[in-house]
């Protein structure tokens, strides 16, 4: 009997570390789950995050944000969210105009020139920017009943594509959660 259970065991195990392998995993990128979003979302980072909590301006007051972010060798993967109820941003407009604005300052922060058509929320968007135009960054940004969650990773070169989709698939899967 105990047998039968010890082979099933490692049964299991290898099937667990073989789907890893599949995912893309690398030596470097130990993925984890993580609470996001005051708790509503889980995330998948590739180490272990660092949570830090800073204050965007908006239409003269102050909107709490807070940015949860892994580092992977020269590559970074974020996700920021902004909850409504903090920020006193009630209406439907006043947080359609954040998710503009938020947008807005990652084509700044680039020194891109924000496209005349931005990306609706919930539409992955990609931009190069930075010295050079060395730097990538593939994201998303959406409008959840709770707040703006926003899904970045930001790299110095291409990034694999396995590794961006284990990040944005388990992000999106949780934000399907919390949408209505």
């Amino acid at each position: 009997m105990k047998a039968g259970w010890a082979m099933r065991a490692w049964g299991r195990l290898g099937i667990a570390v073989s789907l890893l392998l599949l995912m893309g995993c690398s030596p470097d990128y130990n993925w984890r789950q993580v609470a996001v979003a005051d708790g509503r979302v889980m995330a998948l980072f590739p180490a272990k995050p660092a949570t830090e909590q800073r204050d965007l301006p908006f239409e003269g007051g102050q909107q709490p944000f807070i940015m949860t972010q892994a580092q992977v060798n020269e590559n970074l993967f974020v996700v920021g969210y902004a909850p409504w109820g903090q920020g006193g941003l009630s209406s439907t407009a006043e947080r359609e105009r954040f998710g503009h604005e938020v947008l807005l300052s990652l084509y700044r922060n680039l020194g891109v020139a924000a496209p005349e058509t931005l990306p609706l929320p919930g539409e992955r968007f990609t931009l190069r920017g930075g010295a050079e135009e060395t730097l990538q960054v593939v994201g998303h940004i959406w409008l959840t009943p709770h707040g703006l969650l926003e899904g970045l990773v930001l790299a110095p070169d291409e990034l694999s594509s396995e590794h961006m989709s284990v990040f944005f698939e388990a992000l999106e899967k949780g934000v399907g959660g919390v949408l209505p």
